[in-house]
């Protein structure tokens, strides 16, 4: 769920005219954080959240919901059956989340629903995981939440499975 983007975190590479950004830390994304299950508060609020800290110091912060159980050591916490893509939280606030407009949502969500399902499950296998049966309800999981963001946006998956997804600014 929330990729950690710092500089030291990050890649630039420069190609002639060309740059390339790489990410090359995904330790916190989906549903594991420093090689472990994600704390039941995690996507719920940031990591440094001033109300929860005030609420916390005089004793009324609540205490997290536990919704879910881990799925496996290597899928950790990771669930669709009751996500909220505009009420998650990244654990360190960031600016991009904040200021999204929901024409900047439909702008990703409409790439997103180019992505087919075998374009998805390959990107899922490159993940390695041992067991089938983690690969598959991966995939399964982030085919689902693609769904509840795309429904909340209205826009609808495009089924082509041959179709590249779309790479280009516009």
């Amino acid at each position: 769920d929330d990729i950690d983007r710092t500089d030291s975190n990050t890649l630039l590479t420069f190609h002639g005219d060309r740059n390339l950004y790489y990410l090359i830390d995904f330790d916190s994304s989906l549903g594991l954080w420093q090689g472990r299950a994600k704390l039941p508060w995690m996507g719920h609020r940031h990591a440094w959240d001033p109300n929860w800290v005030l609420l916390s110091t005089i004793g009324l912060a609540p205490n997290p919901i536990i919704h879910h159980e881990p799925v496996s050591d290597a899928v950790g916490l990771l669930y669709a059956d009751d996500f909220d893509p505009f009420a998650w939280k990244q654990q360190i606030a960031n600016s991009a989340f904040r200021l999204m407009a929901r024409s900047d949502a439909e702008w990703i969500a409409r790439r997103m629903a180019q992505v087919s399902r075998e374009q998805l499950a390959a990107i899922v296998h490159a993940a390695r995981y041992s067991n089938p049966e983690d690969e598959r309800y991966v995939l399964e999981t982030l085919m689902a939440r693609r769904v509840v963001i795309l429904k909340q946006l209205g826009i609808e998956p495009i089924p082509s499975p041959t179709q590249p997804p779309v790479v280009s600014a516009q």
